[in-house]
Formats: C-alpha cells, structure tokens, sequence
C-alpha cells in the first residue's frame, strides 16, 4: 500500500508547465529576441556610417595624393623644351600638360568626379589615380584629357577646395575650379597659383540612419573642424604645399650651388693661369664667368684663356655665347641645364609644375622684372669676352654690370615689384 501510494504521487507531480509558465518564458524570450535584434540594427547602422565616413575619409586623402603624383610628373612630362619654345611656354603651357590639372572636379548632378588629365602624357599616373580612386568611386572610363568616376555610391553631395576666396556658402555646387583647363589663356591662370593654393578639400556628403529612416546632411564648410554632427569632411593640405615648397627650394638651391661652384671654379682656373697664357688678375676679376657656362658645349665651357690681351681661345670660339644663344629663357636653360645639370631639365619648373626663368646676370633687374631678359634688364647685351683692360673695355661697350655678379631666377608669377616667397624669386649671387 505504501509503494502505491508514492507511486500515485509521483505521476501526479509529473504533469509538466503550465499554459502560464509557458506564456512568461515566451514573453521573455520575446523580449529577449527584440533587444537583441535592436542592438543588431544599431550595430549594422553604425558599421554602415562607420564604413561611409572612412571610405569618404580616404578618398580626399586619395585627392591630396593624386595631386602629388600629377605635380611630381610634371616635372619629367612639361620640362622637355626646345629652342621653338616662347617664354614660360612650359610647365602647365606645354604641349603635353596644357589639358592636366592635379585638382579634380565634381559633378553634383551625375555625381562623377572628373580629372582633367592627359592621359597618354601621364599614364603613369593614370594608373595611379584610378587605383587610388577606384576603391571608393566607381571607375567609369577615360578619354585622351578626362579619367571619370561614379561617387554616388559613396553619398558624396559636392566636393570643394578651401582657398581664400572658396568657400564662402554651404550651397552644395559644382566644384569651383581652382586650375581650368586648358592653360593656353597666355594669362597667369595658366599657372598654377601657389600664392593661394588650396589649403584643404571639402567633401559634403549624406548619411543615411536605417534605423529610423532619417538622412544627415554633412554640409557645413564653412565651420568644419570634423565630420561630425552636420560638418563636411575637412581634409588639412597644408602638408601638401610645404612639400611643394621645400621641393622647390630644394632644386634652387642645388641650381645656386652649380650656378656659384662654376663661377668659382672657372675664377680660380683663370687667377691660375697666370700671363703670358691668361689675363692679369685685375681683368680675371672683373669677368663675368657665369657666362660661359652657356658655351654650346660642355667641353667649350671649360676652356682657358690663351693670353693676357685677347683670350681667343675663348671670344673667336664658341665659348663666350653671343645674343642670338640667348635670345629666349628656353635656349638659356638648353644651354646651362646640358652644360650644368646632365641636361637635366626639372630645374626649369617648380615643384608647383610652373615654368621658371632664369636672368644670367640679373644686376640691374630689381622691382619689377618682367622686361628682364635672360642677359640681363631689357635691352641688355652680352658682357663683354674676357679680354685685357676689361674694365675699360666694358666702360667703351657701356656695359653696366659690375662685380659682385647675380643671376636671377624667378617664376612668371613673381614678377612685379612685390615681397615674394624666396622659392619663386632667388638671387644667386657670385663671388667677387
């Protein structure tokens, strides 16, 4: 009797839950699905704004690094000159940059990012462009002057650069262009103006939150210090044109150490070639040496003086350039950068891609030197050869410049009599 008893008991405890308990668990259960489903979605959301700010992060940084490759190519692509070049008819005029910009453009009604580039000339960085640009915009082709990219993908609403007159609204709007193509205007605005170069790029762009449907327009410039609330993405470029600069300063400096190394070399060779092969060193001193560095060959540039009157070994010769090899900055450099610098022509442009000038002997070339030719002010002449009683011979040839000589050597846009960047406007000045 007792064992049936417990065995009665325990079916009767064995009845399973109850339609209340099974209620509660599914309530819970419920709840718990729904909290973690929110946290999902809010997950999702954010990894997807996440992605959009990166992605929009990195493609300026692409801009500022594109830029940089079209400037560093510049330098081999629009240097190669001839003597049928004009003045400042390189750099950004040459035939094989005048379609190219570093600064590409943006389209907010098909949201395509254009670079104007000559694709043929710059295919190297070509290449380059559509690697760093195709991971965030869609690469959608190239022509000979255009590379194309679809950036509606990315929320991107306009794309601007900070300049001191840009921008001066939010208005989302085409790209100002800071440097249009082609440079073929005979204007400075063929010339990449690094007096106010673009300090940082803009990119305004939308994001939209899935979990409650709404969108945030990133548009404000003008404020921006970040990409949050609604600030545009502000990418600083100001590392860019220090680097322009310092690679600029850098090639005139190298250029004033080759200009003054020759000069100085060619003085102690004559101060040692004493008479009866060389002059006096009186005449030795008052000769201009810099400028048989523009001798049509590199070998005529080194040669001495054969006696202490004439010296023609050097005034009959080829040595001693004559007008016509100075008549343009294009036939000056031919001569200097192959009898210098291992026909080297990079040294004839900034690193802005701007072609440069260079005055051999710039004494009297202050203020404004936009008349200036490559011998000197306008309507200056060649010195004259070395020769004995220097002095009076440059009195009868009314030749002006005397010792300490200088040459100059000066951008298209530092022209006029105003305080300039030393990179754009270097005196290089020879020992007396």
């Amino acid at each position: 009797m007792k064992k049936a008893s417990w065995m009665s008991r325990s079916a009767g405890n064995n009845k399973g839950f109850s339609f209340i308990e099974m209620s509660l668990a599914l309530t819970i259960m419920a709840l718990v699905f729904a909290a973690s489903f929110r946290l999902i979605n809010t997950y999702k959301m954010q990894a997807d704004v996440n992605r959009q700010a990166h992605n929009i992060s990195m493609l300026a940084t692409s801009i500022k690094n594109n830029a940089k490759l079209v400037m560093d190519a510049s330098l081999a692509v629009c240097t190669s000159i001839t003597t049928a070049y004009a003045d400042d008819g390189w750099g950004w005029r040459h035939a094989n940059c005048m379609n190219t910009s570093p600064f590409p453009v943006f389209d907010i009604n098909g949201k395509v990012l254009t670079y104007n580039i000559d694709t043929a000339n710059f295919s190297s960085a070509v290449n380059s462009i559509i690697s760093n640009v195709a991971q965030y915009c869609r690469h959608t082709g190239q022509t000979a002057t255009t590379v194309t990219f679809d950036c509606s993908a990315l929320g991107i609403s306009a794309v601007q650069y900070k300049t001191s007159s840009n921008p001066t609204v939010n208005t989302v709007q085409n790209t100002v262009n800071i440097f249009t193509t082609p440079h073929n205007n005979s204007t400075n605005a063929d010339f990449l103006n690094f007096l106010d170069f673009p300090s940082a790029v803009y990119i305004q762009y939308n994001t939209y939150i899935s979990n409650s449907g709404q969108t945030v327009a990133h548009n404000d410039m003008i404020n921006a210090t970040s990409d949050a609330g609604d600030d545009a993405y502000k990418l600083d470029m100001t590392d860019l044109y220090l680097d322009r600069v310092k690679k600029t300063r850098d090639n005139v400096i190298n250029l004033d150490a080759a200009l003054r190394g020759y000069a100085i070399g060619v003085m102690t060779s004559e101060f040692e070639n004493v008479p009866p092969n060389g002059l006096s060193s009186q005449d030795t001193f008052f000769v201009p040496w810099i400028w048989q560095v523009l001798a049509s060959s590199q070998a005529n540039s080194l040669t001495l003086c054969n006696n202490a009157t004439s010296c023609s070994s050097i005034i009959t010769g080829t040595q001693w350039a004559n007008a016509a090899q100075t008549n343009s900055f294009a036939q000056t450099w031919i001569w200097l950068t192959t009898n210098l610098l291992s026909s080297n022509t990079s040294y004839v442009a900034d690193a802005f891609g701007n072609p440069l000038r260079i005055v051999v002997i710039a004494n009297g070339c202050t203020g404004d030197v936009s008349t200036c030719t490559a011998a000197g002010p306008s309507g200056s002449n060649p010195p004259p050869g070395p020769q004995g009683s220097y002095l009076s011979t440059m009195v009868s040839a009314s030749y002006g410049p005397r010792p300490p000589y200088s040459s100059l050597i000066v951008g298209p846009l530092c022209l006029s009599n105003a305080i300039y960047p030393d990179f754009c406007r270097w005196t290089v000045v020879y020992p007396n």
